[in-house]
C-alpha cells in the first residue's frame, strides 16, 4: 500500500487513532523528502560559508533520521514507499539570483520556516497520539528540530 497523500490523509485523520497515525506519518515522510531534496540542492548550488553548510548538513542528518524512523514505522504496517513530490528546482536556483550577501539569510529564513512547521506538526500530533512508538518518534522530532532551530538562529549566515 502506498503512503497517503496529504489530501487523502486529512479526511481519514478525523476517523480513528490508527488512521491519524498513518496520516501523520505519511504526511511527515513526504515533508521530509521535500526538505531533504531542498537541502541537497542548497548545499550543492548555493555558495554558503562553511558554518552555514555545516548547519544545513546537521539539519539534513536529523531530518533523514526522523524520515527513516517514520518510513520504517509505516512499512512495518504495510505501507510501502512511493515516489513523493520533490522540492521545486526553482527554489534553490532562485537563490542564485539573490545577491551573495543575502543568500545565507534567505536560506536561514527558509530553514527556520521548515523547522517550525515540522515542530508544530510533530508537537500537535504527539499531544493527541496514543502512547507508543509513533508518539515517541514525534516527541523526539520536536526535541531534535527545536535544537536545530536554535542552531539555525545562532549561526552567522553572512
Amino acid at each position: 500500500m502506498p503512503y497517503l497523500s496529504t489530501a487523502e490523509s486529512q479526511p481519514i485523520a478525523r476517523t480513528s487513532q490508527r488512521h491519524r497515525d498513518i496520516a501523520y506519518a505519511s504526511h511527515a515522510v513526504a515533508h521530509h523528502v521535500q526538505t531533504l531534496d531542498w537541502l541537497v540542492r542548497v548545499m550543492r548550488d548555493v555558495d554558503l560559508d562553511p558554518a552555514g553548510k555545516a548547519v544545513c548538513a546537521s539539519v539534513a542528518e536529523s531530518i533523514n533520521h526522523q524520515h527513516l524512523a517514520l518510513a520504517t514505522w509505516l512499512e512495518a504496517r504495510g505501507y510501502g514507499p512511493v515516489d513523493t513530490p520533490r522540492a521545486s528546482p526553482g527554489v534553490a536556483k532562485s537563490l542564485g539570483a539573490i545577491e551573495a550577501s543575502e543568500r545565507g539569510a534567505t536560506v536561514m529564513l527558509h530553514l527556520e520556516g521548515l523547522l517550525m512547521l515540522s515542530i508544530a506538526q510533530a508537537l500537535t500530533f504527539s499531544r493527541m497520539a496514543a502512547p507508543g512508538e509513533l508518539r515517541s518518534i514525534a516527541s523526539d522530532q520536536v526535541a531534535a528540530h527545536t535544537h536545530l532551530l536554535n542552531q539555525v538562529r545562532t549561526c552567522d549566515w553572512n
